[in-house]
């Protein structure tokens, strides 16, 4: 077992099946603007039920060799790197100097020195520091305002990510990261009463029946839990669940192949009455490996599963799961979860996502 990663959960959850978050909603994202609670949107995966199961000690010695070798940031951080090392001390003195000259932080700094992913912790005691490390390139700011890599697409890692991760450690051992666009029971009830009515099959067109969904629905509650409300995190927690429920919904097209909406995969084949499916995403890593002297860490895997369950919704507007599975939500959830990379080089939301997660996993090992 590793301790220190007991009892950290990270959830993001997917409630109902259209959002109505539009610009507007960001204006709630303050910290008054949430309602703390338990777990939502969801099956909770935590860290005790992925981590411990799944990390193992490296006994090949290849990740206290690669500690020993592999010290130094490459100086031209414009070239693609397959292991960028980062050292938080130095960091650390790098923000020192920023503050003491009231002057901002640098562009490397700030973005982590063009990090793509954390998939490495390296400890060195000898010398106070800590190195986080993964595969890096040169960055760019793109129309969308996102700043990701100029060969890879996909978003950088970002220093505040990181020290909110670093923060929010003692706050999610005792409540899981959580984030769930939910709508009243009101709206429930005359989003069943729609769907009910819906017949699907030749000729059933998504597009036509949504602005009839989005009206029934009506406004719709952003909850969020143990991450600062007015943080960029909560931000991406909210971007990435909007996104995939517009893609799910057929409300905004798949910019990849290979990845119909869900409206259109129940066009021929009908949707269950009075259900509603429910996707939401959580971290999955393959495992979490480390040496004998817990100095060299490890993150192996994707990081990212769609998951999916099928629920009733009581003429109160009352959710609960149903005893039976959505075999085309599912089919969703799967195919989301492989096209997940492809989809992060165009829509940030997700490659932000992932990075945040990683960033959490590696704050607890801190």
């Amino acid at each position: 077992m590793i301790r220190g990663f007991r009892n950290v959960a990270f959830v993001i959850g997917f409630v109902g099946i259209v959002s109505q978050v539009g610009q507007t909603a960001w204006a709630q994202l303050n910290p008054f603007g949430f309602t703390r609670q338990g777990v939502v949107g969801g099956v909770s995966v935590d860290a005790e039920g992925v981590v411990q199961s799944a990390s193992q000690i490296d006994r090949s010695g290849a990740l206290t060799r690669l500690r020993e070798v592999v010290r130094q940031t490459p100086g031209e951080m414009n070239q693609p790197a397959e292991l960028r090392m980062v050292s938080l001390a130095g960091i650390q003195q790098e923000l020192k100097k920023a503050v003491e000259n009231g002057v901002e932080i640098s562009e490397d700094i700030r973005y982590l020195a063009g990090l793509q992913r954390v998939d490495h912790v390296f400890v060195y005691p000898e010398q106070n520091d800590i190195v986080i490390a993964g595969p890096a390139e040169g960055w760019i700011v793109r129309e969308d305002a996102s700043v990701v890599g100029v060969v890879s697409g996909r978003p950088v890692l970002q220093l505040e990510d990181l020290l909110v991760a670093l923060r929010c450690v003692p706050g999610a051992r005792q409540q899981a990261i959580t984030v769930s666009i939910e709508p009243t029971p009101e709206g429930q009830q005359a989003v069943n009463r729609l769907l009910s009515q819906l017949v699907t099959g030749p000729g059933f067109s998504p597009n036509r029946v949504e602005p009839a969904i989005r009206k029934a629905f009506g406004p719709q509650l952003v909850k969020l839990t143990t991450v600062p409300p007015d943080s960029r995190m909560a931000q991406t927690l909210v971007a990435a669940d909007y996104q995939m429920k517009r893609l799910a919904m057929n409300l905004e097209s798949s910019p990849i192949g290979g990845l119909p909406s869900y409206m259109e995969m129940i066009r021929d084949v009908g949707s269950y009455g009075g259900t509603q499916p429910r996707w939401w995403i959580a971290s999955k890593y393959d495992a979490i490996l480390h040496s004998e002297d817990q100095l060299a860490w490890q993150l192996t895997g994707s990081g990212i599963q769609a998951m999916t369950e099928e629920q009733f919704v009581s003429s109160a507007g009352i959710r609960s799961a149903a005893d039976r599975q959505n075999k085309q939500a599912q089919k969703w959830a799967d195919l989301f979860t492989t096209k997940y990379d492809e989809l992060s080089q165009h829509i940030s939301a997700f490659g932000e996502l992932r990075n945040v997660m990683d960033l959490n996993v590696v704050a607890t090992i801190i």
